[in-house]
């Protein structure tokens, strides 16, 4: 049997047939989510692709395939320009062959190969690796934003005066006209079990001068006398208008239940709330209410023993988000800075950090000094009260 090298058009014909087909595909599973709701069929298929891109092996995989798949046209070419001929003798029987049909069943096969493995990503690596896409997804854009506006940042009053910690519907329209796209808030819990967008009601002013807070109350009251009270039900239509705004959440008083009410009251939008849990405990609990993304804060922590060990390895079982402490950590305590976790702070336990590969954010910062000495030394991300931070960004 003797094959020779003629033509190229049925396997070039038949590549374009697979990916016209691949596009056809995907045009019409994204136009049949958008108008009949297929459930998340498009948003899984758009998960697993972002997985390619963020998961080492199945990227390379991907590459291989297409270099492969380069060098296979090269060499068809070069059967074709110097009529390489292939020749296999069976018997008397000589019948010729084009060469290239060599080639185009080692392209099936290797593109057959490379669905086979998406079909086995999607079954076995896709539920491990695509919450790890979508954290890494995350990380990205908490680094390029570079900082996290603390309780919707610096706000002026009608006196003129700058006023932070306000939380208020102001200071949540400034913050993101602004240009910030991640802003921290506080929540507290009102008697009457509505979460609002409060520290722990500070600054608040209500005209009945009721003894409790219910939502009604703080509705109709204000912040530090110019301000306008929000709720979790206000910021959630505030983000809904605003799809690019990203929550990180500072619950004040029972942090499970109040995830949990954002969860239910918020269900599109759980994507876009990053919650801070205060012990590595509250991490599955979180995931299990449905949250992607889970932001270990360490200002409430009290371990037993006097070890960074637990820190650590709690960061290695758990997808943490990032890791959030006071910025005069890296640097050692001032003399009248009373805890009992002095092995925290310094030099270790921000090394220790950095190794892991998780993103080291600080609070709250706002001296523009301080905060070039805190990215030199390596943090990624600084709460501010600050609201004009682009130029943080260029």
């Amino acid at each position: 049997m003797r094959f020779r090298s003629n033509s190229l058009s049925t396997m070039f014909f038949t590549w374009l047939v697979f990916l016209l087909i691949g596009v056809s595909f995907y045009l019409v599973w994204n136009y049949a989510e958008s108008v009949i709701n297929l459930g998340g069929g498009w948003h899984l298929l758009h998960d697993f692709l972002s997985v390619i891109t963020a998961e080492r092996m199945i990227l390379k995989v991907v590459c291989v395939t297409l270099i492969l798949s380069i060098l296979l046209v090269i060499l068809s070419l070069i059967f074709r320009r110097i009529q390489i001929t292939i020749g296999v003798r069976l018997g008397q029987n000589r019948p010729v062959r084009d060469a290239t049909t060599f080639l185009w069943v080692i392209m099936v096969f290797l593109w057959a190969g490379l669905i086979a493995f998406f079909f086995y990503g999607y079954h076995e690596i896709y539920p491990v690796y695509a919450y790890q896409a979508d954290v890494i997804k995350m990380r990205c854009i908490m680094e390029n934003e570079k900082t996290v506006v603390h309780a919707f940042g610096y706000v002026r009053g009608d006196d003129g005066e700058k006023y932070n910690y306000t939380n208020s519907l102001e200071a949540m329209i400034n913050c993101y006209e602004t240009g910030n796209r991640v802003a921290e808030v506080d929540f507290s819990m009102t008697e009457d079990g509505v979460l609002v967008c409060s520290h722990e009601f500070a600054g608040f002013r209500n005209p009945d001068n009721h003894d409790g807070i219910s939502a009604a109350d703080f509705k109709y009251g204000s912040i530090k006398e110019f301000f306008t009270p929000i709720t979790l039900s206000d910021l959630a239509e505030y983000m809904r208008q605003h799809e690019d705004l990203y929550i990180v959440t500072d619950i004040k008083s029972s942090n499970l239940e109040g995830a949990g009410l954002i969860a239910r009251e918020c269900p599109d939008l759980m994507d876009r709330f990053i919650i801070q849990a205060y012990q590595h405990e509250e991490y599955e609990p979180l995931r299990e209410l449905g949250f992607k993304y889970v932001l270990w804060t360490l200002y409430r922590y009290a371990p037993d023993e006097d070890d960074y060990e637990e820190v650590r390895q709690a960061f290695v079982e758990n997808d943490f988000l990032a890791v959030t402490f006071y910025e005069s950590w890296l640097y050692g305590l001032s003399d009248d800075w009373e805890t009992s976790m002095d092995w925290l702070h310094g030099s270790d336990f921000f090394e220790t950090m950095k190794s892991l590969g998780v993103p080291v954010c600080v609070h709250t910062v706002n001296s523009l000094s301080d905060m070039q000495k805190d990215y030199s030394a390596g943090v990624s991300v600084i709460y501010t009260d600050n609201v004009d931070n682009d130029y943080l960004r260029d």
